[in-house]
């Protein structure tokens, strides 16, 4: 292959995990405004938007690595398979890590650390 053919596909590589990063990057901004408008609490179909994402997001990875596979891009192919788990993880840990931040503690009781004004009455 010509070197310019190298030169096409890394650019187009390097375009294409630009535009998936800057879209995370988007939702995540955008879920976070949502969040902050409900003052923390609960988010009408955050859950569904977020497995939309989770399952949308690699098939169409997958199916972005095929076709450039096909079209002899080979290195755009390889990028594109690497950053569809890359990013479903980040976006698998990041949701787990979220949920263990929010999760009550178990038996109710406080820490004693931070009772507030009703720990001196």
């Amino acid at each position: 292959m010509p070197a310019w053919w190298w030169s096409a596909d890394i650019a187009l590589a390097a375009v294409l995990v630009l535009l998936e990063g800057a879209a995370l990057a988007a939702f995540c901004i955008a879920e976070g405004i949502k969040k902050w408008a409900a003052e923390g609490g609960h988010v009408e179909g955050a859950d569904r938007r977020f497995w939309m994402v989770l399952t949308i997001g690699p098939a169409g990875l997958a199916a972005v690595s095929y076709a450039t596979f096909q079209a002899g891009l080979l290195v755009t192919a390889l990028s594109q398979a690497l950053i569809g788990p890359a990013l479903l993880g980040y976006l698998w840990l990041g949701r787990s890590s979220a949920r263990r931040r929010t999760r009550p503690r178990r038996g109710g009781g406080s820490s004693g650390l931070d009772d507030g004004p009703r720990a001196l009455q």
